[in-house]
């Protein structure tokens, strides 16, 4: 489950833990400070806190479960990060259960894209070393470079994954949320699926002729194609 946190509180989380889900990703927007500046809440109120009280919650509890704490930066004060950083590895990844992953911001859609600063790959390589210096628990930090690895293979390539969004539609890319192309099937009121085989296969395309383009990011290749399949 990827969530922003906020509202995993205790009670939802347990729930969650005792129905076998998990598996979880919460992203931070850096240092409260500039979280706040981003990820507020629809009356403009602060989201850090909560988030973060969250966290510490699911640590106290005794669940097998596996968090993954996504960390976004910015090319112009990813320096800003170094505290937060500290305050993750000493709180959180003392304990196996908790892992981080260092992530830059990126243009996936929206009236604010212009505003973002794009990052190299080499940059990007530069700045996330620079801040796993800073991580004492580096047997917990999670897949760091692997976008930039030849045999990375993303999860919406994998025939298993998809995406299930809050109205029932199930998609297979967690970015491109508002494609039709990646709007694959729906889960029925009874319980039951439907798929586009078609848009499925698409998808999943690069498992047949093990095509590394198409394994690293198929979103790419459906965006490319246009292929608008219905």
């Amino acid at each position: 489950m990827t969530t922003n946190g906020y509202l995993l509180t205790s009670d939802v989380f347990n729930q969650l833990c005792n129905y076998r889900i998990l598996q979880y990703q919460i992203s931070l927007d850096g240092i409260p400070e500039n979280h706040d500046k981003t990820r507020v809440l629809a009356n403009g109120g602060k989201t850090f806190d909560t988030i973060w009280n969250n966290l510490l919650k699911a640590k106290q509890t005794n669940f097998d479960f596996k968090m993954i704490i996504r960390v976004h930066y910015f090319l112009e004060n990813y320096t800003e990060l170094i505290p937060l950083i500290h305050n993750i590895d000493s709180t959180f990844l003392t304990d196996t259960r908790f892992s981080i992953f260092l992530k830059a911001i990126e243009r996936l859609g929206g009236t604010n894209d212009a505003t973002i600063k794009l990052i190299s790959e080499q940059e990007q390589i530069e700045i996330q070393n620079t801040l796993a210096s800073h991580i004492n628990n580096l047997k917990n930090i999670n897949n760091i470079s692997e976008v930039f690895t030849p045999n990375f293979v993303c999860y919406a390539a994998e025939p298993n994954s998809f995406v299930i969004r809050s109205n029932g539609a199930i998609n297979k890319c967690t970015t491109a949320l508002y494609s039709d192309y990646n709007n694959v099937g729906k889960i029925n009121s009874d319980g039951t699926l439907t798929i586009n085989n078609r848009k499925f296969f698409e998808w999943s395309k690069g498992f047949k002729n093990l095509d590394r383009k198409l394994l690293s990011c198929p979103n790419q290749f459906m965006k490319e194609q246009c292929l608008g399949l219905h």
